[in-house]
């Protein structure tokens, strides 16, 4: 799979063009309560991806900065929706929509 890479948040109405077999990552940086940036990983991020199948097609890597590294690799055209959540909360503006 080739790779493209975005950060997240993404604006609530952004739509991305995913390219069968074309991987886009999306970056995730966790914060605390106050909204600063965290240094450290181990935050409990977990994510989902809804295709026209219903399948899950995501990885999420801890890079053990604070910052996460989800993957979604489409396998059939289609809208997708993209859910991320860090312990148990939705991040801004999840879910994102990708066609």
């Amino acid at each position: 799979c080739q790779r493209q890479r975005i950060a997240a948040p993404l604006p609530l109405d952004h739509h991305r063009d995913l390219v069968v077999g074309e991987t886009v990552e999306v970056l995730v940086q966790t914060r605390d309560a106050r909204g600063n940036a965290l240094a450290n990983g181990g935050s409990k991020l977990s994510s989902r991806c809804l295709t026209p199948a219903g399948r899950r097609v995501c990885k999420v890597t801890d890079i053990e900065d604070g910052t996460y590294a989800v993957e979604v690799c489409p396998e059939a055209e289609g809208p997708h929706k993209l859910f991320i959540e860090v312990r148990g909360g939705a991040i801004k503006g999840s879910p994102f929509l990708f066609k």
